[in-house]
């Protein structure tokens, strides 16, 4: 017999448990809903996955690039005086043979931010600086090249080429870097502008309405981070040039010319740029000082300054962008704009005047054939055997959202194993000595803390900036790096006559009372094996890079008094 009791359903009781079954099951429909949206739209494909992680290797191993000995002490040194000071200097502090020349510092505000990074992350920071300098670098050129061919893998590969061209010079941490960074942004920039010019009508600018601001920031901004701005006004002032051409070409008229929106818009965006860039603290000295600045007499004896001689660092990379490009020009369908011969026969012949111009020629190229060379590869895709190849890694073109994840994975591991994630993730920095690169006179500053000199010393000029730097400013050395404008043509014409042993050498040395003779033992062989034969010097220090000679006999000073220099 069946004893269970069934006990009446209350309708409310029923009626709420059906809503609230529904609205459960509508959360749990929206729920779904939304991470399909999320999967449909956060999705990646294994080319770009395999994009990031050659950016992250890249980024991993600028984490580890040592800290070069040049001129990076001598703007570290000048940040940590201008903070100490609180204002600019108006000659350089720390070479005394430098005294009373003028400095219009155009690297005042790197100089500030690396100044303010040693003092409170550290030398480490230093280098965490270089490393997301390079990759904010990178990732801008990579853009500004891949809206140019209108394909991200293109401007990947173009974006390598760069930097590959001109790795030699980005490997140091100086404000060039940081220049370089402006340059790429606005390269990026008119890349971006180029394509909505694309789309619009000749009769109007085409202009967006937000490089009206971003480009005179940009050079606001890298006027006072580093003197190269002026390659900036070769971009802009291009294409200014390109657009009066072409509505001339258009009009047939110099009236027409006049009144074409896009000349006037070009022109405008260049006059604005020119106004930002005097937003500076020397208002516009700064440009005048910058565009006399390369025909200094000293700057004729420094290798970076030579005119280019194509069996060199410099003139092989260069040869071989010409025949490339005259490759892609041949097979390209693009035309070519104004603007950009300009650029191209513009920066070519500045690298052939001044060999150091490549670090600016090498984006300007990849920007200029960017597009050229998308046309190249697309003509390519139609051969046959690129065309089953292209069909064989098809499924890396498929964007899927475990791929996106995986992607994100990339990112983190980049990030995480990096000297730059102990400031989020905790952790010990690296050993100082290990930021060094090997030619970084370390043990050698560490014998002038032990042993100071007295008076003016000979050292290498691109061991002057650190020895400053590790003395706490009171070594006194010849010439550094920073100071080579700066110090008189007779005094430099005195330190390569030293540097070289030439005749003269010892009367040199007692007219500027030097006792102390650095010399670097890999890149001056001639000049050690000269001051270890010559009489009245010793040897009192050595290490695997350098040596430290001392008059065995101080001249007396009233020797000395007749013919102490004057430098002014």
């Amino acid at each position: 017999m069946n004893s269970e009791v069934r006990v009446p359903e209350n309708p409310a009781d029923t009626a709420q448990t059906k809503t609230h079954a529904q609205t459960d099951g509508n959360a749990i429909g929206e729920r779904e809903e939304f991470g399909n949206q999320i999967r449909e739209k956060v999705v990646v494909s294994g080319w770009a996955l395999l994009g990031t992680l050659a950016v992250g290797l890249f980024f991993i191993y600028c984490s580890y690039v040592p800290l070069y000995h040049t001129d990076l002490w001598g703007h570290v040194g000048y940040g940590k005086w201008m903070l100490e000071h609180g204002e600019l200097p108006i000659e350089d502090p720390f070479v005394s043979l430098a005294g009373g020349v003028e400095v219009i510092d155009n690297a005042w505000l790197s100089q500030l931010a690396f100044g303010w990074v040693v003092q409170n992350v550290g030398v480490a920071g230093l280098s965490d600086l270089y490393a997301v300098s390079c990759l904010a670098l990178f990732l801008a050129l990579m853009a500004a090249f891949s809206w140019r061919a209108k394909n991200w893998g293109v401007g990947f590969f173009c974006a390598v080429g760069a930097w590959g061209m001109i790795a030699f010079r980005l490997a140091i941490m100086r404000p060039e870097l940081l220049g370089g960074l402006c340059f790429a942004l606005l390269l990026a920039q008119v890349a971006l502008s180029d394509r909505r010019r694309a789309n619009t009508d000749e009769s109007k600018s085409g202009t967006p309405l937000w490089a009206w601001f971003t480009i005179p920031l940009t050079f606001t901004l890298w006027t006072n981070l580093h003197g190269s701005y002026i390659v900036g006004f070769a971009l802009v002032g291009s294409a200014v040039l390109g657009s009066a051409v072409e509505a001339l070409v258009r009009t047939k008229s110099i009236l027409g010319t006049w009144r074409d929106q896009r000349f006037r818009a070009d022109l405008i965006i260049l006059q604005l740029s020119l106004l930002a860039a005097c937003l500076n603290p020397y208002g516009i000295d700064l440009l005048l000082q910058t565009v006399l600045f390369p025909s200094h007499p000293n700057l004729k004896s420094v290798m970076e300054w030579f005119p280019l001689e194509f069996m060199s660092l410099e003139g092989i990379p260069m040869a071989i962008s010409w025949v490339v490009a005259a490759f892609a020009i041949r097979h390209s369908r693009v035309k070519f704009s104004v603007r950009d011969v300009f650029l191209l026969l513009l920066l070519s012949l500045a690298v052939c005047m001044r060999v150091r111009m490549i670090a600016w020629y090498s984006p300007i190229y990849f920007f200029v054939m960017a597009p050229h060379f998308a046309d190249s590869l697309r003509q390519l895709g139609e051969v046959n055997f690129i065309e089953r190849l292209t069909s064989s890694l098809a499924f890396l073109s498929r964007p899927s959202f475990h791929v996106a994840l995986v992607t994100g994975l990339i990112c983190y591991l980049a990030f995480a194993f990096s000297p730059v994630s102990r400031h989020v993730m905790g952790g010990n920095p690296p050993p100082e000595e290990k930021l060094y690169s090997y030619q970084t006179p370390i043990k050698l500053s560490k014998y002038f803390q032990e042993h100071p000199p007295g008076g003016l010393i000979y050292a290498p000029q691109w061991w002057g900036d650190w020895l400053i730097w590790q003395s706490d400013e009171e070594l006194e050395v010849f010439v550094s790096t920073n100071t080579i404008h700066l110090v008189p043509e007779s005094v430099w014409q005195h330190y390569l006559t030293m540097s070289r042993g030439r005749v003269g050498f010892d009367r040199l040395l007692n007219r500027y009372r030097i006792n102390t003779i650095v010399v670097s033992k890999d890149l001056q062989p001639g000049l050690e094996k000269m001051m270890k034969e010559k009489l009245g010097w010793k040897s009192v220090y050595e290490d695997e890079i350098s040596v430290v000679f001392e008059r065995e006999t101080v001249p007396k000073s009233g020797s000395q008094t007749d013919s102490a220099v004057s430098v002014h």
